[in-house]
Order: structure tokens, then C-alpha cells, then sequence
């Protein structure tokens, strides 16, 4: 509905960002485990292939560009977080496989990993200054980015300046 709408009130598509996405605490020994993880998978990977799906047709008209929002995880797992560490890593190979099948489409679908946005889904570390310090503490620039930075890279990906770019994380 979402896509037919955008192409209803301006006649195509030149950009899909996949960046819903949920975080949840989840080890293997939470009496909840098994919902969680799935719930998981089915929000942050089953939701790119799905929105990848219904604005394909639109996206291949446009010779457009996707941009999925992976995680920092893919390559640094979290040990608290077993669950959104498998869906954003599966969001990252997804985005290699998306760039395989579409590109000869026209469609160019990268991804962007950030670390720690600035976001409320990690009020858990803004609200605590100690496990926020321990975060920071872990990160090059000791801080954790804006949502205007993570913007402006995905931008750089959905623009022509990025006309080769392809299945690029």
C-alpha cells in the first residue's frame, strides 16, 4: 500500500531505505528467547525482503538505489543480543544477494552498519552515564553518532554519486 501510494502521488520511486528495525536484549537462556529472536528476524530481515519486493517494479523504472540499514553487530556480535546480531548480519547478506539479483535491473542496493546512534532505541545507554561511558569508551571517537550522520551517508548511497556503488556494506 505504501508503495502504490508514493507512486500514486508522484509517478515513481527513486530510493527505498530499509531502516526499520527493533533491539531487544536476548541470550539463549531467557524463558522468552525463541519469541524474541523471531520477532526480530521477522521485523529487520523479513521487512527489507518484503519492502525490497513491493517497490522493485517501481525501483527498476527509476533505475533506483536501495539502502538497508545494517548494524555495527554484523561484524562486532554483542553477547546480550544474540537475536538483533543474526537478523542485522542476515540484513548484510541480504544486501549482497539483493545487489547480485537486482543490478541488472538498474537497481543498486548497498548497506550502512552504524555503531551507536543517538537514538531512544539506546536510551538504556543514555539513561545509565555508566554503561554509556563503557559504550564510548569502546568506540574511536568516543561518542556515539547522530542521526544526521548515518543520514547523510545513506544519502550519499541513494545519490548518483554513488552510481557504482553495489552490495557495498
Amino acid at each position: 500500500h505504501a508503495v502504490k501510494a508514493i507512486v500514486d502521488a508522484h509517478g515513481r520511486i527513486d530510493a527505498l531505505v530499509n531502516g526499520a528495525g527493533l533491539y531487544r536484549l536476548n541470550r539463549t537462556d531467557d524463558l522468552d528467547f525463541r519469541e524474541t529472536y523471531e520477532l526480530l528476524m521477522r521485523v529487520n530481515v523479513h521487512g527489507v525482503l518484503n519492502m525490497t519486493l513491493a517497490a522493485r517494479a517501481a525501483l527498476e523504472q527509476s533505475r533506483g538505489a536501495i539502502v538497508n540499514i545494517a548494524s555495527i553487530e554484523t561484524f562486532l556480535a554483542g553477547s546480550a543480543s544474540i537475536g538483533y546480531t543474526v537478523s542485522k548480519t542476515a540484513v548484510a547478506g541480504l544486501t549482497r544477494a539483493l545487489a547480485a539479483d537486482l543490478a541488472p535491473r538498474g537497481i543498486r542496493v548497498n548497506a550502512v552498519a552504524p555503531g551507536i546512534v543517538d537514538t531512544p532505541m539506546v536510551a538504556h545507554l543514555t539513561d545509565d552515564e555508566r554503561a554509556g561511558a563503557r559504550a564510548k569508551a569502546r568506540i574511536p571517537l568516543k561518542r556515539f553518532a547522530s542521526p544526521d550522520e548515518i543520514a547523510n551517508v545513506v544519502l550519499f548511497l541513494a545519490s548518483p554519486a554513488a552510481s557504482y556503488m553495489v552490495g557495498s556494506v
